[in-house]
């Protein structure tokens, strides 16, 4: 099924949003360091953004999962003679 690919893609780009909003922090450390506070701003601004796109990413994927597991138990609870 296309969904069962379309959730394996979907945990690697959760799992990219994830890496680059923690490198953020690295990056924010850094501007910090050298006082350079608008670029500081921006890596902070990206940090969340990009956290809040693998929060909001993690949140469909869990209800695309309930949805399929809800569909696959309707399909196994309808009888034969009516899927035909």
């Amino acid at each position: 099924m296309w969904r069962e690919k379309y959730i394996r893609w979907q945990y690697v780009i959760i799992a990219l949003n994830a890496i680059v909003s923690l490198l953020q922090i690295w990056f924010t450390y850094g501007h910090y360091i050298k006082h350079e506070y608008w670029l500081m701003l921006a890596s902070v601004f990206f940090f969340v953004f990009n956290g809040w796109f693998a929060w909001r990413g993690y949140k469909q994927l869990r209800e695309m999962q309930a949805e399929l597991k809800a569909e696959v138990w309707r399909t196994l609870q309808t009888p034969s003679e009516v899927l035909r």
